[in-house]
């Protein structure tokens, strides 16, 4: 779905078609490139969730619509240790803090080290594009993960 490295040090743009699977998607989904998780694409639902329009949204870092810290899981995507991940962020609310959100995140293009990353945003807001069950406070979530053949581990959520 998305190109590969261009053999010049850096990640070729996306295929146009990649961007527009991203814009049409019914979730609540950004491409990023990373390490500054700058937005290529979003879904209205994103940018719903964000606020914002998509010209406020694409050319931005994901970190400007957030208000926490991020888990720091890309730079394990960059080392190509992992190619996914889940982590709780928190989204900043304009006149009402900050909105609890689940992120998934998930290696986009096949290069090693990833260059982009499909993220998925899922907050319990009732106006969200998605509702998906977050955890109650106090209780911990199950660690989740998968591994590869090669048990590489391409997916783990933050918990671990």
């Amino acid at each position: 779905m998305a190109s590969s490295n261009n053999g010049a040090g850096g990640p070729q743009s996306p295929a146009p078609e990649a961007i527009e699977v991203i814009r049409k998607s019914s979730l609540p989904a950004l491409l990023l490139e990373i390490p500054a998780e700058k937005i290529l694409a979003a879904s209205r639902g994103a940018q719903e969730l964000l606020g914002a329009d998509r010209k406020s949204v694409e050319g931005h870092s994901f970190e400007d619509f957030t208000s926490d810290e991020p888990s720091g899981a890309v730079d394990l995507i960059l080392a190509g240790r992992l190619q996914g991940y889940e982590t709780s962020r928190q989204l900043r609310a304009d006149n009402e803090g900050s909105i609890p959100a689940r992120v998934w995140v998930r290696a986009f293009d096949e290069d090693i080290p990833s260059r982009r990353v499909l993220a998925i945003i899922s907050t319990d807001a009732p106006s969200s594009p998605t509702q998906v069950p977050m955890f109650a406070e106090g209780e911990l979530a199950p660690v989740v993960g998968t591994a590869n053949e090669n048990l590489l581990v391409d997916r783990i959520n933050s918990d671990v």
